[in-house]
């Protein structure tokens, strides 16, 4: 499959990319840590689609996993200034985890859609698909018109990768995509009794998103809970490289009693048939809220599915898609937040774009002046007004304003302070991209509403456990929602006595 990194952006918190471009691209749909990192631009502006990105590139340093020798990124007879060595010196620097430095590369264009943080998604993704990097296997150059194409063949454990970057007449990078390999074979964890659930088939929307009811073998009249995704074209599994954290969730649920709905989210099912006037123009609503909707109802007409017993689970930027659709269908049981962003998602993005760089040590001249203009754009997101014309460029990551004010119309803390339903709110201790900050404002807000505050120390965005520093380069290892997570979330719904 080839994965077209046309004119995109990314979020890696709570995953949020708005890609576009590419139009020789039938499915621009790489999972950045999925998520994982998109970039690209192509003056054209011909298909797009939202894209999750949380992955970054191996840091030099130990951040909670060895990492393993590196391997130089080089070719021999390649001029430092030529179209191949510019391609070079942009990988090498994005292994290194000097992403400010690959940064620099970039063209006006590129800079405006990317920003370092799905930058920091690009190379994990390559290596969690592929396994370990061992070496460039060989160099292709074409010329096309004003740029360059430059094809660099990457050798990994599991095959190689086609990374097609595009370089301007003046060197800098306009355009980047890459082939990418089948994911490793999903080995279930531990906590999994296999023998005792069983899948079924479904679709969800008028769209017909591929979905999976997951059930135990044995019961009726069952509670079940809806998973929902955070922003970007995600699958049912959620994937982010080597971590599926809602497989794991719909099996370990299963197993213990509770049937789990997942389903491939909009942006990732339509992926190629998203036009840029309705990228400019899509909200929560119109991303996820719509077709969670739609997968409730699917749920209150399966015949072992206790019509009363029905939660809402969502994961990241899920968990304000899960707060505002729960306010609309009173008959949901209760709701499940796993690493719920509570402040203003520009905040959340400048905090953790901040703490990414500072993996990769201080920051040059040029990489000040990247995060100046972040810092810009943020402000420019706090007085944007409806019907304003502010371009995408001029906002944090190329998001559009109409995702920035339906954000702004819908602060989740005073949603979730009027739930009058049991909820359960999960925070991991290592995770970077949703904060204990966040966790702290979620005490003050629902400290005596009755709500259930979990914290783990040691798990991370993906509640999956580590040590150390926490870093996008985590999700390349294999890695299970921990049990503990499962097991809260399962007591949980099994306690309720429904609507």
């Amino acid at each position: 499959m080839r994965v077209c990194l046309g004119v995109a952006v990314a979020v890696a918190v709570v995953g949020v990319v708005i890609a576009v471009g590419c139009a020789a691209v039938p499915q621009p749909a790489l999972k950045a840590t999925e998520g994982r990192g998109r970039a690209g631009g192509r003056a054209e502006r011909s298909s797009a689609t939202l894209l999750q990105a949380r992955a970054a590139p191996t840091p030099p340093k130990d951040h909670g996993r060895d990492q393993g020798p590196l391997v130089p990124i080089t070719f021999q007879g390649v001029e430092p200034d030529s179209p191949e060595g510019v391609a070079l010196d942009f990988l090498a620097k994005l292994r290194d985890g000097d992403v400010l430095g690959a940064a620099t590369r970039f063209d006006d264009v590129m800079w405006s859609s990317l920003m370092n943080d799905g930058l920091l998604g690009l190379w994990p993704s390559l290596v969690g698909e592929g396994g370990a990097f061992r070496g460039i296997a060989r160099l292709a150059h074409e010329g096309a018109g004003w740029s360059d194409v430059v094809h660099v063949v990457c050798r990994f454990d599991r095959g190689e990768i086609d990374v097609r970057i595009d370089v301007t007449k003046a060197g800098r990078i306009h355009g980047l995509s890459f082939a990418q390999p089948e994911p490793a074979p999903y080995e279930a964890p531990a906590y999994v009794n296999a023998a005792a659930v069983q899948e079924k088939e479904l679709t969800v929307g008028e769209v017909a998103l591929p979905a999976l009811l997951t059930t135990a073998r044995q019961g009726a009249a069952m509670p079940a809970v809806l998973l929902v995704h955070g922003s970007g074209p995600l699958d049912r599994d959620e994937r982010m490289g080597s971590v599926r954290p809602f497989r794991d969730l719909a099996l370990g649920l299963a197993s213990r009693g509770v049937a789990v709905l997942r389903y491939d989210k909009r942006t990732l099912h339509l992926a190629s048939k998203l036009s840029a006037e309705a990228l400019d123009a899509m909200t929560l609503e119109q991303e996820s809220i719509a077709d969670a909707r739609a997968a409730v109802a699917i749920l209150r007409t399966e015949p072992r599915i206790d019509a009363q017993r029905i939660f809402l689970l969502g994961h990241s930027l899920g968990t304000a898609a899960v707060l505002r659709l729960a306010a609309s269908e009173p008959q949901v049981a209760g709701l499940v937040l796993l690493a719920p962003p509570a402040r203003p998602l520009e905040d959340v993005i400048a905090d953790q774009v901040r703490y990414l760089a500072r993996l990769s040590g201080p920051a040059d001249e040029s990489g000040q002046q990247l995060l100046g203009k972040l810092a810009v754009e943020v402000e420019r997101v706090k007085t944007l007004t409806a019907g304003e014309q502010v371009a995408a460029a001029d906002l944090p990551l190329g998001i559009p304003a109409a995702y920035w004010l339906d954000l702004a119309a819908h602060p989740v803390l005073p949603l979730a302070a009027q739930e009058h339903r049991p909820v359960l709110l999960l925070q991991g201790g290592r995770d970077y991209q949703v904060t204990g900050a966040d966790f702290a404002l979620w005490q003050q807000a629902l400290g005596r509403s009755g709500a259930e505050l979990r914290f783990y120390p040691e798990l991370d965005h993906a509640f999956v456990s580590g040590r150390g520093l926490s870093s996008p380069a985590d999700y390349n290892e294999p890695g299970h929602v921990d049990g503990r997570v499962v097991q809260d979330v399962a007591q949980f719904i099994l306690a309720s006595r429904g609507q």
